[in-house]
């Protein structure tokens, strides 16, 4: 486990040894801030489990995609506020009459990191790049009808669609990619998925220069940012094996935050010295996610996970309150939709949520009356080939709360002959592995989403199979439906559409969602300021739709103070301790002096 990190006493004790004022540089390590000489102002973030890749073709989890938005611009950006759309690369858009001409205005004077001009050519590249390069469809429902992009200057972009379309605005979260690094890649999607991205070139605050796999990933700032420079010079981000290590480092001053924290761990520090933590509503749901087999010959999903009663009965048997208060203490809501409570404006309550209610009496008769009555003599329910029913659930030790709800669920579904083998696996192992083969039943994991419920509609569709789906479900029905929604310009009218194709997911169960968890976070208060949340209605302070980290800066330049985030108290202080000592050395040097006189 990675250690960045000096004890504060031994630094002091070593200073007045020497008999020389503290230069700060010790404490700097520990504080993640610079010295009055000019060090680095380093930001420790402790995170719960490792990037899955800096590539932007493979990534998938929320430690990706922080990454992702320090090192790349979208062509909008988030307000921070309520994650409306706001400028990014793009100072507007402009769409013709009839939505099938947007023509986008690029920000001029941006460059890459790399210093080279960043151009509307490079986000004409990077959207040609998606559409034929990307083979997995990680981003391609945010370019929907398979536009055309032109560029008649550097600072103009011209989408056209087949088909009217607000995709532009929605906003596409396709990072932006420089042309003159990944343009070796283009129509090759496994080369392109093969790159190791490692530094990365990219426009956005923070240049990703360094990722040591299992350990941890630094990030520098990108003094040129067109944004403005960010005050921090470089962010750490340290893998922890474990949340109660992370949350010991907390408390001693080795990191200055921790993300993602459990709610034992966090009800722990509420109150404690020079620690502030943050309950952000969710912004995330758990869910059991079932594999429907469509990843190709060698998956062995269990086939009875294709009866829909099955699903209704598993649904029925597990109970989600039971989640909310043993899992999360409390610190969540029970699941039933794609969408958040969070969101207001596309949250939908199942008009039936009864009818998938926690009833174990009922799930049996239901699975009596569908052809599963019999049983082995343990117990466990057989098949209609009469073989018993054991599904494979993989459990996912980074992901917080994945493990204990997976034994939850595990005894839950014993009482209604369903078997269950959990498996626990890292997300990096389920990603390169069994994802991709089909080698699980279920497993337990979660979705964000975006702001705009498009995206997170677009993992049910069939043509994403090894995309962003779950388990391959496919439903030509559904498909259509999800076609239809992006011709709907009229907000109220997709409003009311997306509602609708809530409700058919939530009847047809391609996954159970569990819970609407809070999401807990903990910081040094005494270390920066300038924290926002995003949104600002319950949002966190990192890990959010935007760079948070811009605006943090160290305690004490925040106060006027020097840059090195020890207050001018504590200098005063240390330097009356040297004098202290200086004099103490002195006059028992005197003593000695004048007693061998």
């Amino acid at each position: 486990m990675m250690r960045r990190w000096r004890p504060v006493a031994l630094a002091v004790t070593l200073a007045m040894v020497g008999g020389v004022a503290l230069s700060g540089s010790a404490l700097a390590q520990s504080s993640g801030t610079s010295s009055p000489t000019g060090n680095k102002i380093v930001f420790k973030v402790g995170v719960p489990g490792d990037m899955i890749s800096p590539n932007p073709l493979l990534a998938t989890n929320g430690d990706d995609y922080e990454t992702l938005f320090n090192a790349y611009d979208l062509l909008f950006n988030f307000n921070p506020d309520d994650l409306s759309p706001i400028p990014g690369l793009a100072t507007g858009c402009d769409p013709s009459a009839d939505y099938r001409t947007w023509t986008c205005t690029i920000r001029s004077g941006v460059t890459w990191s790399d210093g080279q001009p960043l151009t509307a050519e490079d986000v004409a590249f990077t959207y040609r790049f998606i559409e034929t390069t990307d083979e997995n469809e990680v981003f391609t429902s945010y370019l929907p009808y398979h536009p055309t992009f032109s560029v008649p200057n550097a600072t103009t972009l011209i989408w056209k669609s087949p088909k009217p379309t607000f995709a532009p605005t929605i906003p596409p979260w396709v990072p932006i990619l420089p042309e003159h690094i990944w343009k070796q890649y283009e129509g090759d999607g496994k080369a392109a998925r093969g790159f190791a991205n490692v530094p990365a070139v990219g426009s956005g605050p923070f240049v990703l220069t360094s990722w040591d796999k299992g350990q941890g990933w630094t990030m520098e700032a990108n003094k040129n940012y067109w944004g403005g420079a960010p005050t921090i010079d470089e962010i750490q981000y340290i893998v922890y094996d474990s949340q109660e290590a992370m949350v010991q480092a907390l408390k001693s001053g080795q990191i200055d935050f921790a993300d993602n924290l459990n709610p034992t761990l966090f009800n722990s520090l509420v109150g404690q010295p020079n620690i502030g933590t943050v309950k952000g509503t969710a912004s995330t749901f758990s869910n059991l996610a079932f594999n429907f087999g469509g990843q190709g010959p060698d998956a062995t999903n269990n086939p009875v996970l294709k009866d829909l009663n099955m699903r209704r009965a598993i649904a029925m048997g597990i109970d989600k309150q039971s989640i909310v208060d043993k899992v999360w203490q409390g610190d969540a809501e029970v699941g039933s939709v794609v969408t958040l409570p969070s969101r207001p404006q596309w949250f939908y309550t199942p008009t039936d949520v009864q009818s998938q209610a926690y009833d174990p009496g009922a799930a049996n008769t239901l699975l009596d009356q569908s052809g599963y009555a019999n049983k082995d003599a343990s117990g466990i329910r057989l098949d209609k080939n009469g073989r018993p029913i054991v599904l494979n659930i993989i459990t996912l030790p980074e992901e917080t709360g994945s493990v204990d709800t997976g034994k939850l669920i595990a005894a839950q579904l014993q009482q209604i002959g369903i078997g269950v083998k959990l498996q626990s696996m890292s997300d990096k192992q389920i990603e390169n592995n069994n994802w991709y083969t089909g080698d699980f039943d279920a497993y337990v994991w979660g979705w964000g989403g975006d702001p705009d419920p498009n995206f997170i509609l677009s993992i049910f569709i069939t043509s994403q199979c090894l995309g962003w789906s779950d388990g391959c479900y496919s439903n030509p029905t559904y498909d259509k439906m999800f076609a239809h929604q992006s011709t709907l310009l009229d907000h109220t009218a997709r409003v009311a559409y997306i509602q609708k194709m809530q409700q058919f997911i939530y009847d047809q169960i391609p996954e159970i969602v569990l819970n609407y968890p809070n999401y807990l976070q903990a910081y040094r208060s005494d270390r920066f300021t300038g924290w926002k949340p995003e949104p600002t209605n319950g949002g966190t302070y990192l890990f959010g739709w935007g760079n948070q980290y811009q605006g943090l800066q160290p305690l004490a330049a925040a106060e006027g103070g020097s840059s090195s985030g020890i207050p001018s108290v504590l200098w005063v202080v240390l330097g009356l301790v040297v004098v202290a000592v200086i004099a103490f050395v002195v006059l028992s040097r005197r003593r000695r002096g004048e007693e061998e006189a």
